[in-house]
């Protein structure tokens, strides 16, 4: 019998959305307001060598010119370090919603039945979870969902304005552009599947490897590995255990 997804794409982004809203309100907010900057940062840098050729062409003067120029390139870089200053500022506020959620993942665990905790499905869940949480310098799973969803909004509304700018030149570049678009998403939604249809074999994997790298540095046994000769093995077993992962 196939495996279902017990959640759609949608559900996933509704879910972290009320939860950022109801745990980290700035996060959400500030979240909403990086859109319309980016959007205008990406607008400034196209409109910008658009009108210094249309001002020489003009034949305006230079200094004019410049200080046009200068406008711009003061609005672009404003833009940049808001934009650098907000998400900064999201990240940080975002902890809260991961800190609050790492808090329930804990509470559940503790709470659950000895013999569910013991079970495969249950270890295999709480490992993905786990997953879910784990920061990696400023990102992490769970910040994602909400920043892709956020530059997934930017990019729709820069396309819709810049479609409609390039349609006055010519309508097929934008028929081009928008059926690599679909192509693009295919081959990703491929992509997605093959990797749900592994996830419960890579947990199972990933486990592995990590027990056997905590295991191969830990001091207790160093010696045992050199007596016995164990190192080419745990090598062997290392690699042997990357490429399933890799398949």
């Amino acid at each position: 019998m196939k495996n279902k997804q017990t959640y759609s794409i949608i559900n996933n982004i509704f879910w972290v959305f009320s939860n950022q809203f109801k745990y980290a309100k700035t996060s959400f907010f500030l979240l909403l307001l990086i859109i319309p900057l980016t959007i205008l940062n990406k607008f400034l840098l196209i409109y910008l060598p658009k009108k210094v050729v249309a001002d020489v062409i003009a034949g305006i003067p230079y200094f004019q010119i410049l200080k046009s120029l200068a406008f711009i390139m003061m609005s672009i870089f404003l833009s940049d370090t808001f934009i650098n200053a907000t998400n900064t500022l999201n990240f940080a506020f975002f902890c809260r919603l991961r800190q609050k959620m790492q808090y329930k993942l804990t509470l559940k665990n503790v709470s659950v039945n000895y013999q569910i905790i013991e079970s495969l499905k249950y270890r295999e869940m709480y490992s993905r979870a786990q997953r879910a949480l784990w920061a990696n310098g400023m990102h992490c799973p769970l910040t994602q969902i909400s920043q892709s969803f956020a530059e997934l909004i930017t990019n729709v509304i820069g396309y819709c304005f810049y479609a409609a700018l390039i349609c006055v030149l010519n309508p097929w570049i934008v028929v081009i552009l928008t059926a690599t678009s679909f192509i693009s998403l295919y081959f990703t939604k491929i992509y997605q599947n093959y990797e749900y249809k592994n996830r419960d074999k890579w947990t199972v994997i990933d486990k592995k490897i990590w027990y056997l790298l905590n295991k191969s540095s830990d001091f207790k046994i160093a010696k045992d590995i050199r007596v016995f000769g164990l190192d080419k093995w745990l090598s062997k077993l290392y690699k042997s255990l990357k490429r399933k992962n890799e398949l």
